[in-house]
């Protein structure tokens, strides 16, 4: 028996195949195909997966794609697996067209991924200018652009500038006179507010306007708030001269002038609502205005939206706002004592009696609270008995604190008066918070928050740690006393304690959302750390700066002149020697000082950028300026415009 190479179909050999009518193979003459009998090279042999026989035998179609295919007879039908008795081998069997589909998606998607690996990247750049002084005049650099003339430099102006949210404009108040300018975009003129004190200004939210509160000495009906439309150059008053807050959503303005708070509409500069109010935080979430006001024995949590107002939460202690737009609320608990019933007077005489009256009108609070996150939504309750645990330079996240304290019948009559005494005679009155910490309690740093997400930390956590930061899945806290730095990362609903580091002097750290982290201490040059590693002797402390995208820059070296280096993803790479000063931006760019040789007193600015290298940008520069604090976000107003004030947003609703 043999089997037809092209379709399969097996029969004595005689005559044509009876599956596909082809005839039996005649002897070829192949000679020319045979190698030369001189002893050259033979033809490698073709390999079998390309048998050019097997790429046109005919197989079967699947069941049902084929009429005729059902109506051959079931004999001449080809198995799917059959090995065959002269060349020993197995059919395989044909991919389904699911197998098909699978396998192109993979092609697709492997395909892809080469391309994303190999396509380069577009590099991360500011959207902001530079700024440096050159010839005593402030210079501003546009990423990739030329050099531009702002106004004449005096000291710290570098301190007043603000950057339009549409990156076009720049205003300042000038330093030591408090008059306002702007520079509306490159070539325009300055426009100043001569004759005007300015105690506000700041941009809208979309850029359209500049709002400025200013005083007129000579004309006091012109002390008001001041809109100043950028492009069309009209000024309008909008209301009263306000001193606390304002903040705008592109639609509204609040604003609180010490005694009223009133809201506007933006275009139509039309009062929406006013009402006389002990304002203490507001913050607008689309067109709702929360704010936070103190009474005479409550602090609440209000809502207005369309001249309405709810009351969210009562009795607050304090309200502490994040730069990633979460808000924390401390409430008080049910648990307190009149002051006066705390306290035994032990002083005697007419300053025990009088400070016996203060107290009488006052009640100390257990350290009991009931802790919110708000998000701009909803309120989200994290837990009773519960506090933040304060840092005094965190911006974002949170360390939270379990509370355990005696009751209000423990504490009657255990603290003496004399124990207020010196902060009596000092400030002349007694502060609630003051009375508030009277109270004893045992606290434990017990979990990390992600705006309104709690993660639980692990047995030997610094318990008093003097800062911290969370970058992605990774925390870090870091002790000063021990100078331990503790990392963790969150998994799951907990924090996993990984590595920790110990120095001999106070440290400075930053920790990448990578996991990478970096520290150094105090001194003028010393040593910078990756993950425990010195990665560098001498670096020069004070110039190490951190992008907010992970990016290292920092100068090695001593005396005047410096290597200047980038660290991303714990790669290192030297971008310039003989450097005076730098200023990081992003992992991408960054703005520095070079001398032109090492005898020169000359320096030049250049800039990186990834992928393109260093180019010069202006010639004989004074100095390289720092970036630019802008302005607070006005969906996250946090600051207060008064002489009082408290460090990252944190309020306490008792001052």
């Amino acid at each position: 028996m043999q089997q037809c190479p092209f379709c399969g179909t097996k029969w004595s050999g005689s005559g044509p195949c009876p599956g596909c009518g082809l005839e039996p193979e005649t002897p070829r003459d192949d000679s020319m195909f045979r190698p030369p009998e001189d002893g050259g090279k033979p033809i490698q042999e073709v390999s079998p997966e390309f048998d050019v026989e097997k790429i046109l035998r005919w197989e079967p179609s699947p069941e049902g794609s084929n009429s005729q295919a059902e109506e051959a007879p079931e004999e001449e039908a080809a198995p799917l697996e059959d090995e065959s008795e002269e060349e020993g081998e197995t059919l395989k069997k044909p991919l389904k067209r699911w197998q098909k589909l699978v396998m192109a998606a993979v092609a697709v998607v492997v395909a892809a991924a080469l391309v994303i690996r190999l396509w380069p990247q577009t590099p991360a750049l500011p959207e902001d200018p530079a700024f440096f002084v050159q010839d005593k005049t402030l210079m501003m650099l546009p990423v990739g652009g030329e050099p531009q003339k702002v106004t004449e430099y005096t000291m710290e102006l570098e301190n007043y500038l603000q950057i339009s949210p549409d990156h076009k404009g720049i205003a300042w108040e000038e330093p030591g006179v408090s008059i306002a300018r702007l520079l509306p975009a490159a070539g325009e003129e300055i426009k100043s507010w001569e004759g005007r004190h300015v105690e506000f200004l700041r941009f809208s939210q979309d850029g359209k306007y500049l709002y400025l509160s200013m005083m007129d000495d000579e004309d006091e009906d012109s002390d008001a708030l001041w809109r100043y439309e950028i492009a069309s150059g009209e000024e309008e008053k909008i209301g009263p001269l306000y001193w606390d807050y304002f903040v705008e959503n592109g639609t509204l303005a609040a604003v609180y002038d010490g005694t009223n708070l009133t809201v506007y509409d933006v275009e139509t500069k039309d009062q929406k609502w006013t009402q006389e109010i002990d304002l203490r935080w507001m913050q607008f979430f689309d067109d709702r205005l929360y704010f936070a006001q103190f009474g005479a024995n409550n602090s609440q949590l209000c809502c207005w939206q369309n001249g309405q107002v709810e009351v969210l939460l009562e009795n607050i202690d304090c309200l502490y706002t994040r730069d990633d737009g979460a808000v924390y609320i401390q409430c008080y608990q049910d648990d307190s004592v009149p002051a006066a019933e705390m306290m035994k007077n032990d002083l005697g005489g007419a300053d025990g009696q009088e400070m016996m009256q203060e107290l009488e009108k006052m009640e100390i609070h257990s350290p009991g609270r009931t802790l919110y996150c708000f998000d701009g939504q909803e309120l989200h309750l994290l837990g009773e008995n519960k506090r933040l645990y304060f840092f005094p330079y965190v911006e974002q996240n949170a360390a939270i604190c379990s509370m355990e304290y005696p009751s209000a019948e423990e504490v009657k009559g255990t603290f003496n008066l004399s124990e207020l005494y010196d902060i009596w005679v000092e400030q002349g009155s007694i502060v609630q918070s003051q009375l508030d910490s009277l109270w004893p309690y045992e606290a434990s740093l017990d979990y990390v928050a992600v705006k309104d997400k709690l993660f639980r930390l692990p047995e030997g956590v610094p318990q008093e740690p003097y800062t911290m930061q969370i970058e992605g899945d990774w925390v870090c806290f870091y002790a000063m006393e021990e100078n331990i730095l503790w990392v963790g990362k969150i998994e799951g609903e907990n924090v996993v304690s990984k590595d920790s580091f110990v120095f001999q002097e106070t440290m400075n750290f930053t920790m990448t959302p990578e996991g990478n982290l970096y520290y150094w201490g105090t001194n003028s040059i010393g040593p910078l750390f990756e993950n425990g590693v010195p990665i560098s002797a001498q670096a020069y402390l004070p110039s190490i700066q951190c992008t907010s995208d992970g990016a290292i820059y920092f100068l090695e070296g001593s005396g005047y002149a410096f290597t200047l280096h980038r660290v991303y993803q714990g790669k290192q790479e030297q971008l310039a020697e003989n450097v005076k000063d730098c200023t990081g931006y992003t992992r991408d760019y960054a703005t520095f000082l070079q001398y032109r040789d090492e005898e020169s007193d000359i320096v030049d600015l250049f800039t990186y950028t990834a992928g393109k290298g260093t180019s010069l940008a202006a010639e004989e520069v004074q100095d390289l300026l720092p970036v630019v604090i802008q302005q607070d976000d006005p969906q996250f107003d946090y600051s207060m415009v008064t002489s009082y004030r408290v460090p990252l947003g944190y309020i306490d609703m008792n001052f």
